[in-house]
């Protein structure tokens, strides 16, 4: 089994793609409760509680037309491995856009590019390499 490259990983806000994407993460979390009893034997025991999601994509601002989204809109993104019709794998959710950063250099002249920060609202999807077989 070998690994695979993540240079055509896209981001997909409805069922546009967001242009020029230059990177994207994604956390799943899980709330734990912990709890000690007479049945514990002197040992914390666990519990899996609500599941979350969370993450940023960063992405070139494009010279024309308008920004793909805002701070505070509720969108369904799908983060995907590669483009394509079989994308090796996705997420897929809603989501609320919970910050944008800019970032211009003018002393280096570096690309105009922004990173939007989100967090899930409700269950996710996940498909391929990020689905528990």
């Amino acid at each position: 089994m070998a690994g695979f490259s993540g240079s055509a990983g896209a981001v997909k806000v409805g069922t546009a793609l967001v242009a020029d994407v230059t990177k994207w993460s994604a956390e799943q979390k899980v709330e734990v409760s912990k709890y000690g009893s007479s049945s514990t034997s002197g040992w914390k025991a666990a519990v899996a509680g609500t599941k979350e999601i969370s993450g940023d994509f960063s992405a070139v601002l494009q010279d024309t037309g308008s920004a793909p989204i805002d701070v505070g809109d509720v969108v369904s993104l799908t983060l995907q491995t590669d483009q394509g019709t079989t994308p090796k794998g996705t997420l897929m959710g809603s989501a609320v856009i919970s910050g944008i950063k800019y970032e211009v250099n003018p002393d280096t002249g570096e690309v105009i590019s922004f990173v939007a920060s989100f967090e899930g609202s409700g269950a996710w999807t996940k498909t391929g390499v990020f689905a528990k077989a």
